[in-house]
């Protein structure tokens, strides 16, 4: 059996485990969203960023950014992070991952090495 997590380590585990970032390349789109997909009002900020406010209780939902090679996401990702990070009250590091996961998924950026 494993030892007992203390409680922000396993908020932080749960948070990080219903957090999704997905990048669709043709369109040239990045959603990220916590939990399962729910119906949302957006506003809308500069540079392509749409935050998202679930319907029913107003809560932070997800983060859309329209154009992100356009808009010049891909080369300051960290400052995508910390937007989104704060926006939704996640870590930033665990966005930046999702963020760098999904865009390296789709191709976007050019492998490490």
């Amino acid at each position: 059996m494993e030892p007992a997590k203390p409680h922000d380590e396993a908020l932080a585990d749960a948070s990080a485990a219903r957090m999704t970032a997905d990048y669709d390349r043709n369109a040239d789109v990045l959603y990220v969203h916590l939990g399962a997909g729910r119906p949302a009002d957006v506003e809308e900020r500069p540079e392509g960023v749409l935050l998202r406010f679930a319907l029913d209780d107003d809560a932070p939902c997800g983060v859309t950014v329209m154009g992100v090679r356009k808009n010049g996401w891909l080369g300051r990702r960290s400052d995508l992070a910390a937007l989104v990070a704060d926006f939704l009250g996640e870590s930033e590091d665990s966005i930046a991952a999702a963020i760098t996961a999904a865009l390296y998924d789709q191709d976007a950026l050019p492998p490490e090495g």
